[in-house]
């Protein structure tokens, strides 16, 4: 069975065993529970929470959504869509929370052959990587990654857009030199600066090409934190989720972004930005 099939199955037996004839729009009438919808896939839950919209009239851009309720028997799309009850209301923040744990759980992928998780010990193969950083633009002004105390770090990921070259996610991290310091003579951490860049490369242990920049962090700006992981995205796929998070200067209070990104035809696209910060920093 199909997780469409699935989903629509389940919904169909709650119609089902409320009386309802099964040409009349599939609802729960009760309060969702997490044992309700923690065996569900990330399309079922999708489904379901997008049926809840469906019922009162909401109309969808996405064209698997619009297609499949499109062929139910008692979807009437609305230009103003009537507003959901306390019930469905509550059971859409149900599915939502189940959809936003399965998100944040990366995905873990085994690295090709002679690729090894973790740091990068052979020099060689270190340096090339770091190379690829200066391919891409940065929007901070750090410049090309420098030998200094540098280390790479490789998180290996799937086939990203189907092309058959995996992706991957390089993490380098130096040292930018201040007041004239040189990598032999640092002195203390007034002269320096550790500087991490995140990027994503796509291809195999032997050619690789860089993607897209997927930010940075530094010692510049203490508190700040910066993490990228291959993660699943609403629809199924693999995709690609970048956060940052920091003090914000005026307030003291925590700010920052997470993205969601899915790669299509080489190239990475936004589908998801999320702003998180403090209480403190509203008031």
């Amino acid at each position: 069975m199909t997780p469409l099939l699935l989903c629509a199955t389940l919904l169909a037996a709650q119609a089902a065993d409320a009386g309802r004839p099964p040409a009349s729009p599939p609802r729960f009438d009760r309060l969702l529970t997490a044992a309700d919808v923690g065996g569900l896939s990330l399309e079922d839950l999708a489904l379901m929470r997008n049926t809840i919209y469906a019922r009162a009239g909401r109309t969808f851009k996405n064209p698997k959504l619009r297609d499949y309720f499109a062929k139910q028997p008692w979807y009437r799309p609305a230009a103003a869509p009537a507003r959901l009850t306390a019930i469905d209301a509550a059971n859409v923040r149900t599915i939502s929370a189940r959809e936003r744990a399965l998100l944040s759980q990366p995905i873990v992928t085994a690295c090709p052959a002679p690729w090894t998780e973790g740091e990068v010990h052979d020099a060689a193969l270190a340096k090339k990587l770091a190379g690829l950083a200066g391919k891409v633009e940065w929007s901070e002004g750090y410049g090309a990654p420098s030998a200094c105390k540098r280390k790479v770090w490789l998180n290996c990921g799937p086939d990203l857009d189907g092309d058959g070259l995996p992706e991957a996610i390089v993490s380098i991290n130096w040292r930018v030199l201040l007041n004239g310091s040189t990598c032999k003579a640092i002195g203390d951490d007034s002269n320096y600066w550790n500087v991490t860049y995140r990027l994503l490369i796509s291809g195999n242990p032997q050619k690789q090409s860089a993607v897209a920049a997927l930010g940075s962090q530094s010692d510049e700006f203490p508190g700040t934190e910066a993490s990228a992981s291959f993660v699943r995205l609403r629809d199924g796929r693999a995709g690609v989720e970048s956060s940052d998070s920091g003090e914000a200067s005026d307030t003291g209070c925590e700010t920052g972004e997470t993205i969601i990104y899915a790669m299509e035809h080489g190239k990475l696209r936004k589908v998801e930005t999320r702003s998180h910060a403090s209480p403190c920093d509203a008031q």
